[in-house]
């Protein structure tokens, strides 16, 4: 299957993201950043989808969740710790600690605005009590 056909084209999307279920990880691996983009807002219609897709990852897209991470994007930010963090196989979780613990130790000015830290610490308190 082309992997373009597996990257949402909308919001409503929904039947791409079956594609790309079916074609799973590590296939998936090249549009793991195309994918990643649709949790930009947590509101779309496929963000929920994709969200569970990503959590199948295997750690090489580590450096793709780190880089969102540490983009200027907060609000983002806060829907990937939201909404993918906490869904992370401990293997992907181990890579991406360190930024986000940054985030809930010495969060910039736009991460305190859209509480991008709190939910850092959150996702922190919630991975160590499991």
């Amino acid at each position: 299957m082309q992997l373009e056909l597996c990257v949402p084209k909308d919001k409503y999307d929904v039947a791409a993201v079956r594609r790309a279920s079916s074609v799973g990880f590590p296939a998936l691996n090249p549009v793991f950043p195309e994918l990643l983009e649709w949790l930009q807002d947590y509101n779309w219609p496929v963000a929920r989808h994709v969200s569970s897709l990503l959590a199948t990852a295997g750690p090489e897209v580590a450096p793709h969740i780190d880089d969102a991470l540490n983009s200027d994007d907060a609000i983002w930010k806060f829907w990937i710790i939201e909404n993918l963090a906490g869904k992370l196989r401990p293997t992907l979780w181990q890579k991406l600690y360190p930024t986000i613990q940054r985030i809930a130790e010495h969060p910039t000015a736009a991460e305190i605005e859209e509480e991008v830290h709190l939910a850092a610490k959150a996702a922190l308190e919630s991975r160590h009590k499991g």
